[in-house]
Order: structure tokens, then C-alpha cells, then sequence
């Protein structure tokens, strides 16, 4: 029963982050939970789609506690595809291995946020004209009810250099 509820204001925040050419977006909804008393984690990508081999890239990463509820032991695991090498971020990593950078921003109380801006380089062994990708997981050791938004990908195109010939007539 919503009777508890009656009267009461629901609010629903939407995030989107959409590329100029990006096929149009839309959102489903199809279950909010009045009064839970669960983390809600979230997190959230940006960086470029296309690159060059020997490139230092740049990506964003958001991420919040969205629920009701304390999300304890929280960590964040980016996983890079091959040819792509970590080179630093704004908040020293737990552990890099191989292709996995692990942070453990630890307990997120209900509402708490915070960013993480990461470097990488693109190495020249980097894979061209197909899609990398660049993927972020959020994961606490709390129950969540619902675990769609833990995970974020970018996708990126190492492009190949063309160097075409000048002639001088």
C-alpha cells in the first residue's frame, strides 16, 4: 500500500550523455521503489570516440550513490581494452593490473558523489577502425535492488594517420 506515501512528491533524476550524431535516446521506466532503504549505485563515462596511435586521452568518470541506503566497501573497476596503457589519475588506483585499474572510494553514504578523471595512452600495437571498448564498473558490498546503472562503456576508434602527397605544378 502507498498509503503511507499519500501526498507525497516523487522526484525522478535522469542522466543521459549522448555524442552530436548519436541515434536519438529515449528511457524506460518501469519500477520506482518509494522509500528504499538500499544504495542505489551509479557511475558514468565520457571521453573521445576517436583517436590516434600515440595519443594521451583524457576520460571522466562520475560516480554517486543514488538509493536510500549506505553502500559499504564500494570500489570502481575500469578495464581497458588491449592497446590502451593507464598512465594516471586524479585519485591514486587500489591496484593496476594488466588491463584492470581498481579505485575503493569505501563507504558511500546515500546521496554522496564524487569524480575521477584518468589518463591513458594509445599505444601503437592499439587495434584500428574497430571499437575498443573502454568499459567502468561500480560495485559495493551492499544489495542492490537494481544494478543497470553500475556499469559504463565508451567506445573508441583508433583511426589510422593518412598522409597524402602534396604536388607542386
Amino acid at each position: 500500500s502507498l498509503a503511507a506515501w499519500a501526498g507525497e512528491t516523487i522526484t525522478l533524476t535522469l542522466r543521459l550523455s549522448q555524442q552530436a550524431g548519436d541515434p536519438p535516446a529515449y528511457v524506460l521506466v518501469d519500477e520506482v521503489s518509494v522509500g528504499q532503504a538500499y544504495p542505489g549505485l551509479g557511475v558514468w563515462m565520457d571521453g573521445p570516440a576517436l583517436t590516434e596511435p600515440g595519443d594521451a586521452i583524457t576520460y571522466t568518470l562520475d560516480y554517486a550513490n543514488q538509493g536510500g541506503g549506505l553502500s559499504a566497501g564500494t570500489h570502481i573497476t575500469l578495464t581497458l581494452p588491449q592497446g590502451l596503457d593507464f598512465l594516471q589519475a586524479s585519485l591514486s588506483p587500489q591496484s593496476a593490473t594488466g588491463s584492470q585499474i581498481v579505485w575503493a572510494p569505501g563507504d558511500l553514504a546515500p546521496g554522496a558523489a564524487g569524480q575521477l578523471t584518468i589518463q591513458v595512452l594509445v599505444t601503437e600495437n592499439a587495434a584500428r577502425m574497430e571499437l575498443l571498448p573502454v568499459r567502468a564498473d561500480i560495485l559495493g558490498g551492499t544489495d542492490e535492488i537494481e544494478l543497470e546503472d553500475n556499469w559504463a562503456v565508451v567506445d573508441l576508434t583508433v583511426r589510422i594517420p593518412l598522409y597524402l602527397p602534396v604536388i607542386k605544378r
